[in-house]
């Protein structure tokens, strides 16, 4: 079943959101005309687009499981505390292998700046957890992953 489309959301492809439900009480509802209204209410909501672009001397790429150690020290600079390891660079390879993709921007050749997404796969969609902003914008969008059926910014 097609649940929807974002219009322009892979370098100007549109994406289609696809559901697949084993039971029919999964699949309808009692309450479609006001979930309707309110998704209708979010897409009417006017959006600003903002595209930058990284100064010149910085360049932006997917991390890679040899950048664990530079991870794992800026985020010891960054963070006094932390939910996860992230300053325990064996954790950053640990998660990268677990599917964790994360990206960094480079200046000067050292890392400057990280985001992650944690990808957890299901029986029946793909879940995301976005770190950042920086995370929503390129992770994703890098990654064209087409199947993803939620996902959840957390902005720290």
């Amino acid at each position: 079943m097609l649940e929807g489309i974002l219009r322009k959301y892979f370098n100007g492809n549109d994406a289609y959101c696809m559901a697949l439900y084993f039971t029919d009480e999964r699949r309808t509802s009692d309450d479609w005309m006001r979930e309707d209204k309110i998704i209708q209410d979010v897409i009417d909501i006017p959006r600003v687009i903002e595209k930058r672009q990284l100064p010149e001397d910085y360049s932006l790429r997917f991390a890679e499981v040899e950048d664990a150690h530079e991870l794992a020290k800026l985020y010891g600079e960054i963070f006094e505390t932390y939910p996860t390891p992230m300053n325990d660079a064996g954790y950053i390879k640990k998660v990268m292998e677990e599917g964790t993709i994360f990206s960094v921007i480079q200046y000067e050749g050292s890392i400057v700046s990280a985001a992650s997404a944690a990808i957890f796969f299901s029986n029946s969609f793909i879940i995301v957890f976005l770190s950042d902003k920086l995370s929503c914008a390129n992770v994703l969008n890098g990654l064209r992953i087409m199947q993803v059926k939620i996902i959840i910014p957390i902005i720290l």
